[in-house]
């Protein structure tokens, strides 16, 4: 028997599950004579799914007081964050597989800790198509730049900055997935194109409201040109397997307008700019030269539902595949 079981995140402000019913239910498909898979109680709740949901496509829900029983006999977890250290011992009771987003870039720990104790892993950041697109971070990519446009509005009103969406300057760091989404969500809500600049390692033509742009070098010395003029900044640098590079200066922060915003998309990589720093759900925003800053990690897990079916259905080939592979040697 091979037993899967998706636990509850514990990670401050995430709200996702790591698979939908609809995915289990995939995944049983697969061999029901084989496959077992367990919910931890309550564990899809914050998605809007409850522990009967689950029951209904073939799931087993197993209850606290009953996991250490069965800590030793799970094969594969399926999460959405990196385990966090108070979850270490129960990936080292038996021989395990975890599959999640591990940032180890910014978690040099992690990956050791993987490593040392032969845990094998699918990280969902690296996992590539037959194109060299990474199909699973890109579904949290776009919900990440969508909800960083719609997070920058909402504090522009509080700046004072008095500006409809239509006569907002808007500037974004990176045309990668993540960028690109906030591009198009900005110019959907109404900002003019032409007060939509996007930077980006090289130049190309991006495809941005029904129309092709041309993304600028993001040099120091190009962004801070256009700093001075921008209402919201959004940092999402396309990065793969790295820290963010830190673009955006203090010196930079201190030439912007005190009624602007920034939206730093690549917190969980360390951020875009010197400024920058995690801060919680709790206190999301803090201000920085008089500039307003919001660095929350994981912006996806604000809307666990959206967030939770895009993932599920990003993931289910890939994870279909690991399984399906773990049999075979089995």
């Amino acid at each position: 028997m091979f037993n899967i079981f998706i636990p509850k995140e514990i990670k401050d402000g995430e709200s996702r599950v790591g698979l939908i019913p609809e995915a289990v239910e995939e995944l049983i498909k697969i061999d029901p004579e084989k496959i077992k898979i367990w919910i931890q109680e309550g564990a899809g709740e914050a998605s809007g799914y409850k522990d009967k949901d689950y029951q209904a496509v073939g799931a087993y829900i197993l209850y606290e007081s009953f996991k250490s029983i069965f800590e030793e006999k799970i094969d594969l977890i399926i999460k959405v964050k990196e385990p966090l250290p108070k979850e270490y011992d129960f990936l080292l009771s038996g021989k395990k597989s975890v599959a999640g987003f591990f940032h180890f870039p910014a978690n040099p720990g992690l990956e050791k800790f993987f490593k040392d104790n032969g845990i094998r892993f699918l990280d969902y950041g690296e996992v590539t198509d037959e194109k060299g697109g990474r199909p699973i971070l890109a579904a949290m990519s776009k919900i990440a730049g969508e909800l960083a446009v719609l997070k920058g509005f909402n504090y522009l009103l509080i700046t004072g900055c008095g500006l409809m969406p239509q006569d907002t300057k808007v500037t974004i760091i990176g045309a990668g997935t993540a960028g690109i989404a906030a591009a198009n969500y900005a110019a959907n809500l109404g900002v003019k194109k032409v007060n939509i600049s996007i930077f980006d390692i090289k130049e190309k033509m991006v495809f941005v409201g029904g129309q092709f742009i041309n993304t600028k070098i993001s040099s120091r010395e190009n962004i801070s040109d256009i700093l001075p003029q921008t209402d919201l900044l959004i940092c999402a640098p396309a990065i793969k397997g790295e820290q963010a590079p830190k673009i955006i200066t203090r010196k930079m922060v201190q030439s912007m307008q005190k009624t602007a915003v920034i939206i730093d998309v690549s917190i969980d990589q360390g951020g875009t700019l010197e400024t920058s720093k995690p801060t919680t759900v709790n206190s999301p925003c803090y201000f920085e030269e008089g500039v307003l800053h919001y660095c929350r990690p994981n912006i996806p897990g604000m809307v666990g539902k959206s967030s939770s079916r895009a993932l599920s259905n990003a993931a289910l080939p890939y994870l279909k595949k690991f399984i399906e592979s773990f049999l075979r040697t089995s």
